[in-house]
């Protein structure tokens, strides 16, 4: 299992970079892979089907670790060390290379909500897949209707690849509307603004989502299915976007590390509060909708323009800084120097 998540994690994340290849839909393109990612958790279902069938689970696994061996070659031709930010405009505003310690990105405000928005949403998920089959056993008459809610439960992890790039085209539209005549700060200002909309929509879908536990209907199934299609591969496709749009390129993969880890470490809290749902199930539940709304301090906090104009502000003071501190070559001191004197001669016509 350890070596089932450190390849398919490491895999993730070196394939985020491959967005930089599309520099006005980058956003679009992270969610699209974070949702294709998000799709083999419905692997297991087409499994069940195949040792149902009668093929032997020995040759099952053995396909499975071909089909994974595919990826081999593939890594061969990957760039040795990341992909070049093609992005001109950003170039201009954003500066990718400002030289923001990394420490200042992971210590922000901006840093901190998105920690404590990432983790409650991701773990609502987490939660919800790891109730929902004593919820349905819980009121379905017979083994039929369980196992039809199973089985849909499983099929909606396939729709993810068709559901995750939504969010991030959502992003990408918001980005370029009414770009027209603003100034380098204000067009910096929409960038950083863009991600606040649809991941306050997203909190939303995960709280209507962890609501429907509270309700023992088939209409609560299908409504809770239908939240679950859009919030699983959207978590970490909004999230993954976010952190680009952000804060610099060259701290991208390492504050993605980071909040993984964090989320991975906090998940443990799972068994307690699964313990804690067993002895009082509605507060256990009514707890994480309250944790989730809180997150939605998040989205809002992108809203403020005093905190984003700060931001900016901020962004720019430190890339003038590291221009001005930039050593110049011996050849490119000399002709400033001869420049200062009004030593260069005019060129000569040919």
């Amino acid at each position: 299992m350890i070596f089932l998540s450190l390849g398919g994690n490491q895999l993730r994340m070196a394939g985020l970079q491959f967005g930089n290849l599309f520099p006005r839909y980058r956003s679009t393109a992270i969610s699209l892979m974070s949702g294709i990612f998000a799709a083999s958790a419905g692997l297991f279902f087409f499994l069940q089907l195949a040792v149902d069938a009668g093929i032997s689970l020995r040759h099952a696994n053995w396909v499975l670790a071909g089909i994974a061996a595919l990826t081999l070659p593939v890594t061969v031709i990957m760039p040795c060390h990341h992909i070049p930010y093609n992005d001109e405009e950003a170039e201009k505003t954003n500066r990718e290379s400002v030289e923001l310690p990394l420490r200042r990105s992971f210590l922000s405000l901006s840093s901190f909500t998105y920690q404590m928005w990432f983790f409650f949403n991701l773990f609502a998920v987490v939660l919800f897949n790891t109730f929902f089959n004593s919820w349905i056993s819980s009121f379905s008459a017979t083994a039929d209707e369980a196992w039809t809610y199973s089985s849909l439960f499983s099929i909606s992890a396939f729709v993810s690849p068709f559901v995750s790039p939504l969010p991030g085209f959502a992003m990408d539209l918001i980005k370029k509307r009414n770009l027209e005549g603003l100034t380098n700060e204000e067009r910096r200002i929409q960038e950083l603004r863009c991600p606040a909309l649809p991941s306050l929509a997203l909190s939303v879908c995960v709280i209507v989502l962890y609501l429907c536990l509270f309700f023992k209907t088939p209409a609560a199934v299908y409504l809770s299915l239908i939240c679950l299609t859009l919030a699983r591969p959207s978590v970490i496709a909004i999230g993954n976007s976010f952190v680009r749009a952000r804060f610099p390129g060259d701290h991208f993969l390492r504050l993605i590390g980071i909040y993984g880890t964090v989320v991975s470490v906090l998940t443990i809290l799972q068994y307690p509060h699964f313990i804690w749902a067993q002895h009082n199930y509605y507060m256990a539940q009514g707890f994480m909708v309250a944790m989730v709304i809180i997150a939605c301090f998040h989205p809002l906090h992108l809203l403020s323009n005093t905190y984003l104009r700060r931001v900016v502000r901020m962004e720019q003071k430190t890339s003038s800084d590291n221009e001005l501190t930039t050593p110049l070559s011996p050849d490119a001191i000399k002709l400033k120097v001869e420049a200062e004197r009004g030593q260069l001669e005019p060129p000569q016509p040919a």
